[in-house]
């Protein structure tokens, strides 16, 4: 029964690491949001988080999450800024008022995001920054081959 114990009070310690990095280490190097899949009734379904950006990639982390993996990955060659919006009446109850809505379409879906103005220009810095998709040329036996075809 010692062994148990020991093996208990050893999962205790390393889930509380794991969830003080996550709730410290994370607020520290990211930027908070909260983000909510769309569509979504009423004001429901709004999660705390942080983002990191990871070049093509823009890592969330819920902060009410123990894991040391991002619960969402989003790529930049699948995300749209469809628009904006203000806060509702019952949004302003528990977001900071500087907190502007952006509708947002990925690869995953329809989401909301309430950032902040300084978040919102590097997001926005982020998804236009994007490389082109490159051109692939043909070499020149297969262009012959293509345009004597049609």
């Amino acid at each position: 029964m010692e062994i148990v114990g020991w093996l208990f009070i050893a999962l205790f310690v390393l889930i509380s690491l794991l969830a003080l990095w996550r709730f410290l280490g994370l607020r520290a190097q990211g930027t908070q949001v909260l983000i909510r899949r769309m569509p979504s009734r009423d004001t429901r379904g709004w999660r705390h988080g942080v983002i990191r950006y990871r070049g093509d990639l823009l890592d969330f982390y819920q902060l009410r999450s123990v894991s040391p993996k991002p619960d969402v990955t989003f790529e930049r060659s699948g995300f749209a800024l469809k628009g904006r919006r203000e806060q509702t009446t019952f949004e302003q109850r528990f977001m900071e008022s500087n907190r502007r809505i952006l509708v947002v379409e990925t690869k995953r879906g329809e989401f909301e995001w309430a950032v902040d103005s300084h978040t919102e220009m590097a997001l926005l810095a982020w998804v236009e920054s994007a490389p082109t998709q490159p051109l692939q040329r043909m070499d020149v036996k297969t262009a012959q081959k293509y345009f004597k075809d049609k």
